[in-house]
């Protein structure tokens, strides 16, 4: 667990697709992985450092259950 919070143990938490929803140990899919894809592509389009300084969004996150980060979005 190292720094976070302790959580009772769910064979879900330790798949691939449990740990990115977790907030416990993840702050969601889009910024545990899907970030190096974004980056990739901005490399492939030639447009590295030329992203924005500032995200805003809103999006919905469950308050019940183990996964607990980001769900739906704009």
């Amino acid at each position: 667990m190292g720094p976070s919070e302790m959580v009772p143990y769910t064979a879900d938490r330790c798949t691939n697709w449990g740990g990115y929803h977790c907030p416990e140990t993840s702050l969601g899919f889009i910024a545990g992985c899907a970030v190096h894809e974004l980056g990739m592509a901005q490399w492939g389009n030639k447009s590295d450092h030329t992203s924005p300084v500032r995200y805003e969004g809103t999006g919905s996150v469950p308050q019940e259950d183990i996964f607990r980060t980001l769900e739906t979005g704009m």
